[in-house]
């Protein structure tokens, strides 16, 4: 029981908003508070279009933009192509979040709650590998939406995601004719239309662990580092049971057998094929890195179309196999080890 007791707390720390911590994008209700709007001197080429700070204290400066900035442009000089967003930074959380639209929600200090309430932080390059992530699931939903499957899915995401943004303008004009609440009720609205809607769920729920994986990709590949959402998701004080739940997440060879319960967990159900894109797909400068990440994003659209046609989900291991034998044919790969 104690250990279905850790497990849980796990899950609710990993799962982001996206569910928590680094995780897939899922529609929720926004906040209708009014948050303060950050004013920075970014280059004209920067993918951040506003700076919200949502918690009270003197905790962002322009420094700390700044720094998300390069992060992002890390990201950008592999994917020109990557979409503009909008940055609601709080203090601190174990959660961050992209909002499938245009918001990407993170703290400046990633917290962890240990055993008996214990807080432990995270590292400050920790924060900047969940940015990473967090806008591969922006780019993913860009890139996604030309689909037919997924682009009613993006087009109430990024409706959703300007009401919000409309509703911290309103707020900075006063909130002339109470217009918050208009929007309100049409965020309201959206959210039971999605929430409603059987074949939205479905898709969602195909396409999550798909989404975490390409996500991944991004953000070791622009950090050039196969552990580095591992360790934005480590603390000291984790059991072995939350230690190979990150450990899932790394693109190194490590001890994991692939059949633990991590593998029917949205973001670590694809751990054999983050092993087998680190072992053998590795990028060794910035074309290869972007050669990855676009062939990944190939790669899980063609597994997510097949998924889709199915009454259910392939079981864990058939749908990595799948993958893994997409991405090998992609690369015209005969004899890769796994």
């Amino acid at each position: 029981m104690r250990n279905l007791l850790t497990l849980i707390a796990l899950l609710s720390a990993l799962n982001s908003a996206t569910y928590a911590s680094l995780g897939e994008n899922k529609f929720f209700r926004g906040s209708y508070a009014a948050h303060k709007k950050i004013e920075c001197d970014l280059p004209e080429n920067s993918v951040i279009e506003n700076i919200y700070k949502t918690s009270s204290g003197n905790y962002l400066s322009c420094n700390n933009i700044d720094a998300f900035n390069s992060t992002l442009s890390e990201v950008t000089e592999l994917v020109p192509d990557g979409p503009d967003i909008s940055l609601y930074v709080e203090k601190s959380s174990s959660n961050a979040s992209f909002d499938m639209g245009r918001i990407i929600r993170l703290p400046i200090q990633m917290v962890f709650h240990g055993k008996y309430g214990v807080l432990y932080h995270g590292s400050y390059m920790g924060v900047q590998t969940v940015l990473a992530h967090e806008y591969g699931h922006a780019i993913f939903s860009e890139r996604i939406k030309k689909y037919d499957f997924y682009k009613e899915i993006q087009e109430l995401a990024y409706r959703s995601s300007t009401l919000e943004l409309a509703i911290q303008k309103a707020y900075a004009e006063g909130n002339p004719n109470n217009i918050v609440e208009f929007y309100r009720k049409q965020l309201d609205a959206l959210f039971e239309k999605r929430k409603n809607d059987k074949q939205f769920q479905k898709v969602r729920k195909i396409t999550g662990a798909y989404n975490e994986f390409f996500a991944d990709v991004v953000a070791v590949v622009a950090k050039n580092d196969k552990s580095a959402v591992m360790m934005a998701l480590y603390y000291d004080e984790m059991n072995d049971q939350q230690y190979q739940m990150v450990q899932a997440r790394q693109f190194s060879e490590n001890s994991l057998d692939m059949r633990g319960s991590y593998m029917n967990v949205i973001h670590t159900k694809f751990a054999p094929a983050r092993r087998f894109v680190g072992e053998n797909l590795w990028p060794t400068n910035n074309e290869e890195a972007t050669e990855l990440i676009n062939k990944s994003f190939e790669a899980v659209v063609i597994e997510i179309q097949k998924q889709l046609k199915k009454d259910k989900m392939d079981r864990s291991k058939v749908l990595n196999e799948s993958l893994i034998e997409t991405l090998k044919k992609l690369y015209k790969l005969e004899n890769s080890k796994e």
